[in-house]
């Protein structure tokens, strides 16, 4: 995806280059990549997978899989699922 797209249900595995310009929610089975910018929240299926090289404005929520090596607005919920973060990562809400 480029540009301005809007979020959602991401049903397939997706590389986002620009902006979602609404919360989404990644679907077990998927990978959602993001470099550009996810304005609001994300919410990560058990079994989903997002590795967030931009930002996320709000929270995350993970029942699945994070690798974050750029930032979270917000703050990161874990419920249950498995996150790593990179050396330098942000969370804010969490500060």
């Amino acid at each position: 995806m480029k540009r301005q797209e809007p979020g959602g249900q991401i049903g397939q595995d997706t590389t986002v280059l620009g902006q979602l310009t609404s919360s989404a929610r990644v679907a077990r089975g998927v990978r959602l990549i993001v470099h550009g910018q996810v304005a609001g929240d994300v919410e990560i299926d058990d079994g989903g997978m997002l590795e967030l090289r931009g930002q996320v404005t709000g929270n995350v929520v993970n029942f699945g899989r994070l690798e974050l090596f750029g930032q979270i607005g917000g703050s990161l919920l874990d419920r249950s699922g498995d996150s790593w973060v990179a050396p330098g990562a942000e969370i804010i809400g969490d500060s």
